[in-house]
């Protein structure tokens, strides 16, 4: 399918210069909770779709004049968080397939990632309605922002601009745009 949806935007566009892998998936759940099915789904949309859609791009990259990919990873890529084991886990390896793909890909194709903390969303916002109270969740996830206030998506967007246009000899690169909540 990936393959497929590649070679469509090709065919459509004539050339594949900029891959933005931002889908996500998370969910509150305890390790108790956390079946094998609700895992291997956070691990195949968080870091394997991101992985097979560099994959596909990379090749038609490589081949070209090259390009650039940004994934998006989360300030939960850096730090541990209770009921959020697979999430974490998922995020956590965006840090090592950038590299790794940064690493092979060089000189042609940069590799970059942008990793937000907790964006003002609709996903967001289902998660918090999750928990026994919700205004509760919200206000301790903006209590442990330094900036005391939640991203917006324009905001996770222009960092994705950035590193994919502004910044051509940054490829390996993670980008924290997390309002300093991984500061210490």
């Amino acid at each position: 399918h990936v393959s497929a949806a590649v070679q469509q935007t090709v065919a459509r566009l004539g050339s594949l210069d900029i891959v933005v892998n931002s889908a996500g998936v998370a969910a509150p759940i305890s390790l108790d909770d956390l079946d094998p099915a609700t895992w291997q789904e956070t691990i195949d949309v968080n870091l394997s779709g991101s992985f097979y859609v560099a994959r596909e791009a990379a090749r038609w990259m490589m081949a070209a004049d090259g390009g650039t990919i940004v994934n998006v990873g989360s300030e939960l890529s850096f730090r541990g968080a209770a009921l959020y084991v697979a999430y974490c886990a998922s995020k956590a390896g965006i840090i090592g397939l950038t590299k790794a793909l940064a690493a092979e890909l060089a000189p042609k194709v940069t590799v970059n990632a942008v990793c937000p903390g907790p964006i003002d969303t609709p996903m967001l916002h289902g998660e918090f309605a999750m928990f026994p109270d919700p205004r509760e969740a919200y206000a301790s996830t903006v209590a442990q922002v330094p900036l005391k206030r939640l991203a917006t998506a324009d905001e996770v967007a222009a960092a994705i601009l950035f590193l994919a246009a502004d910044v051509p000899y940054a490829t390996g690169s993670l980008f924290s745009l997390d309002g300093g909540i991984t500061i210490g």
